[in-house]
């Protein structure tokens, strides 16, 4: 009796579903340091994310992004990165604040390229933003120069980042203070996904505290978990929430 044929059509909803499902998954394994991403539950195929930028113009800078996966994912058409409007950088439109990711990724790969991929070249862009010189071309000419400037999404941007350095490296600086997520004037996060706000004046260190320290709460009481190396928080004083001393670890231990 001949075998039955497996049915290997897999609806395409499901197939989008456990792709994304599958790609976060890789996303939390592989993420940049500095970088978090959560989906955004209320909006179909978006991802909220917020980047610490550690090095070159913008380091100090945290930023938040949104990632848009397309409908027909996974397929050809590749995941866009949005940063907000008027980000001054030689590869993001500060019209949109779409990065232009087409030079790292010239064709996207389904099953190959990776959201993780796109979200590592956004630190490394942001870190080394890479610019080439058109006057350093083979047959550099002016119109040939101007047409090159004008192929990256913010052309003033990729002139002044090759003509004067300097200058550029103060917009940057300038951006970093007036727009990062720390800054008075930056975007206000209280409703988004990844919520900072109050990092500055330890009000967000201190609402973790509380959290960690009201976990705690039923190893207090516990006779058998008397000793703080049993409840878990051998280094913490769990009463306070603060770091034990050298001096009090070293006499805890003589006991």
């Amino acid at each position: 009796m001949p075998m039955q044929s497996i049915s290997t059509n897999i609806p395409k909803e499901c197939l989008h579903e456990y792709s994304l499902m599958s790609e976060y998954n890789l996303i939390m394994t592989y993420h940049p340091p500095g970088v978090y991403v959560m989906p955004l539950f209320d909006l179909e195929n978006r991802f909220y994310g917020i980047i610490s930028v550690r090095k070159g113009f913008y380091a100090g800078g945290i930023f938040s992004f949104e990632l848009r996966i397309p409908e027909d994912f996974p397929s050809e058409t590749p995941p866009k990165i949005y940063l907000p409007q008027g980000f001054y950088h030689p590869h993001v439109n500060p019209k949109t604040g779409e990065l232009d990711a087409s030079t790292e990724f010239p064709k996207w790969n389904p099953g190959v390229s990776r959201i993780y991929h796109l979200l590592h070249y956004l630190r490394l862009t942001l870190s080394e933003p890479a610019v080439d010189n058109p006057s350093q071309g083979k047959d550099s000419n002016a119109s040939t120069g101007q047409l090159t400037w004008c192929n990256y999404a913010n052309p003033e941007a990729a002139y002044i980042f090759i003509t004067n350095p300097d200058d550029f490296e103060k917009r940057a600086k300038r951006y970093v203070a007036n727009y990062s997520l720390w800054s008075a004037s930056g975007p206000d996060t209280s409703s988004s996904p990844i919520n900072i706000s109050g990092w500055q004046d330890d009000s967000l260190i201190n609402k973790i505290r509380e959290q960690v320290s009201s976990s705690s709460e039923p190893f207090k009481s516990c006779t058998c978990c008397s000793d703080a190396s049993c409840r878990g928080y051998s280094w913490i004083d769990p009463c306070k929430m603060t770091l034990f001393s050298t001096d009090r670890l070293v006499y805890e231990k003589s006991d």
